[in-house]
């Protein structure tokens, strides 16, 4: 039977500010996989949303948090499919009067994950997984959470909130 391992990126479980900017060390090591990979799926298997019952009512009045809070790697031993699992989490907190509300206004969450088939594994190691998915893995989950965070936004009655594309 095979056994499913999981690997944390070092950036696993912190705020976006925290994870270490992209570097051509982690675009050297993924391009590996970038080469070879297939994307076969994307599904969201965990997500939240919430708001205050006040919520809000003006974007020029609110502070929005973006980060991805995990990024993990999933490998099935012995088979040539892995998964890239990526949280991310937005806040609001309203900025009225010069000050900001300590609790969000608005929390919206969801981690989603990436299912890649790769040809071979041969040449490939956990290095190269994790930068992948640091990279690419990223940029793929990206639009999705994009429409997640706008769709759920107008679910939850405020203003429509529209993140900008993801720049690499």
């Amino acid at each position: 039977m095979a056994r499913k391992r999981r690997v944390k990126s070092p950036s696993s479980e912190k705020k976006e500010s925290d994870i270490p900017e992209k570097t051509s060390l982690d675009l050297e090591l993924a391009s590996p996989v970038a080469a070879i990979v297939q994307f076969l799926n994307i599904l969201a298997d965990e997500c939240s949303a919430r708001r205050s019952v006040e919520g809000y009512t003006d974007l020029g009045k609110v502070r929005v948090e973006n980060n991805i809070s995990e990024i993990e790697i999933g490998v099935t031993e012995g088979k040539k499919v892995f998964n890239v699992l990526i949280r991310f989490v937005l806040k609001v907190h309203r900025t009225e009067s010069g000050k900001e509300t300590t609790e969000p206004t608005v929390e919206i969450s969801c981690r989603f994950v990436l299912i890649y088939f790769l040809k071979s594994m041969e040449g490939i190691d956990e290095a190269n997984l994790i930068a992948f998915g640091r990279t690419s893995g990223v940029f793929s989950a990206w639009p999705y959470w994009r429409e997640f965070v706008h769709s759920t936004s107008l679910r939850l009655g405020v203003p429509s909130l529209v993140l900008p594309t993801f720049r690499i």
